[in-house]
């Protein structure tokens, strides 16, 4: 059978939208752990993809990006194509999306934006000096990190860049933002929370011994996952280290936040599981220094055998980017 890896995943209470390295998109029941169906058309693996519920016409829309340079939208539903956005001359490696608006960005340096009514690109963003590997968008702002160690700040309405934020010494992988706020985590290890109306550095904090491989914060947190494969709690106003939350000896793929739970992608036994933990962010640090005491679901995406295996009942999350 064939091997992939998978290299993106996206969920809520009824899918589980899974991106492979093998070019397919695999469509899974959440309850179930069932495969649904395949998506098929891309001629490279899949590194960007985005899920989300559009209306009119009500549909559950994935939007992936390939290293074939090429972005699809699709009807999970049906399986069809509903866009296929041609532009950009490298692979296309991050890709997000606010209302009807697209940012794709890419290994060819630049970012694209596209208009998800009519499938038009309507501006190229140029600036960076090496391969793009991350964008965050939420309507009012486009940011784009880069390979340069570089962010950019960029107008959604005309292509414009606005500023570049330096301070990283390596690439610049995850972008998170909220609201006029902007964090970011690098190759280097740390983390930088920016505020975007002063361009000015908030703080700047040595999260991980090695990369970190991805990051996301609500109102009160913020939680890392590194290369180190540690995943950590942070006080979001102070960047203050809280406490461990786990430690695998495989790289953390993702994390997310919703209300107490976090959900954490990593590599095991050959496999990519998916766990759901439960926290108590006041819980002191138990004295062995283990983490937090937590509870949770492990998921199994095996795509070895096209099937996702549930060791217990998934408490479906909302879709996390």
């Amino acid at each position: 059978m064939e091997t992939a890896v998978v290299t993106s995943l996206q969920f809520d209470h009824h899918h589980v939208v899974v991106g492979c390295d093998n070019s397919r998109i695999q469509i899974f029941e959440t309850t179930t752990g069932r495969l649904l169906r395949t998506l098929q058309g891309h001629h490279g693996g899949v590194w960007a993809l985005e899920f989300l519920h559009q209306e009119p016409p009500s549909r559950h829309v994935a939007i992936t990006g390939s290293r074939d340079g090429t972005v699809r939208v699709w009807d999970i539903q049906s399986g069809t194509i509903l866009y296929l956005l041609h532009g950009h001359r490298d692979s296309v490696r991050c890709i997000d999306v606010h209302g009807q608006t697209l940012v794709s960005g890419s290994y060819d340096c630049t970012a694209r934006v596209w208009n998800l009514a009519t499938g038009e690109c309507v501006a190229v963003l140029q600036g960076h000096f090496q391969q793009i590997y991350s964008v965050a968008f939420n309507g009012e702002h486009i940011i784009t990190g880069s390979l340069d160690s570089t962010c950019r700040l960029w107008s959604p309405h005309n292509g414009t860049c606005l500023a570049t934020l330096q301070g990283h010494t390596q690439l610049v992988g995850q972008l998170q933002l909220s609201g006029d706020t902007l964090m970011t985590g690098g190759g280097d290890g740390y983390m930088y929370l920016w505020n975007l109306r002063t361009m000015e550095c908030l703080y700047r904090v040595q999260a991980h011994d090695q990369s970190v491989t991805s990051l996301c914060l609500d109102a009160k947190r913020v939680v890392t996952g590194g290369n180190d494969g540690a995943v950590k709690l942070w006080d979001r106003q102070t960047g203050k280290f809280i406490r461990l939350l786990t430690k695998t000896d495989a790289p953390i793929w993702r994390v997310a936040i919703c209300e107490e739970r976090v959900v954490v992608c990593m590599q095991k036994n050959g496999r990519t599981a998916t766990e759901i933990m439960c926290f108590d962010s006041e819980a002191p640090l138990p004295q062995d220094g283990s983490g937090s005491s937590t509870t949770g679901t492990t998921v199994t995406i095996t795509t070895t055998s096209t099937t996702m295996a549930t060791t217990h009942t998934l408490s479906a999350m909302p879709s996390t980017a």
